[in-house]
C-alpha cells in the first residue's frame, strides 16, 4: 500500500549537492562551446542575438566554471515521468 498524501502539501524541498573533479578542462570547455553553439539565442535588450552568443561562447571559453554550469542539467536530477514536475531551479557557484 502507497502512502498517502496528505492534502495541501504537494510540494517539497530537496537539495543535492554535486562536487566533481575537472580531469579534462580542455575537453571539457571543448564540449560545453559546442553546447552554446546548438542553441539559438534571442536578441536581449539592446544586444542583437549574435552579440549573446558571443558572449556566452566567450564566458565558456575562459572560464572552466562557467563551462561545467552550462552543461551542467538540474531538471535532470528528477525523473519526471514518476509524477514530479520541477518546479524551480536554483544554481549557485
Amino acid at each position: 500500500m502507497l502512502p498517502a498524501m496528505s492534502q495541501g502539501v504537494r510540494r517539497f524541498k530537496v537539495e543535492a549537492e554535486l562536487i566533481v573533479e575537472v580531469t579534462d578542462p580542455i575537453a571539457l570547455t571543448r564540449e560545453a562551446l559546442e553546447a552554446v553553439d546548438a542553441v539559438p539565442f534571442p536578441a536581449q535588450g539592446d544586444r542583437s542575438a549574435e552579440e549573446v552568443h558571443a558572449a556566452a561562447h566567450a564566458e565558456v571559453r575562459d572560464d572552466v566554471a562557467a563551462a561545467l554550469e552550462s552543461l551542467t542539467d538540474p531538471d535532470a536530477m528528477v525523473i519526471t515521468d514518476a509524477g514530479l514536475q520541477v518546479v524551480l531551479v536554483t544554481a549557485k557557484r
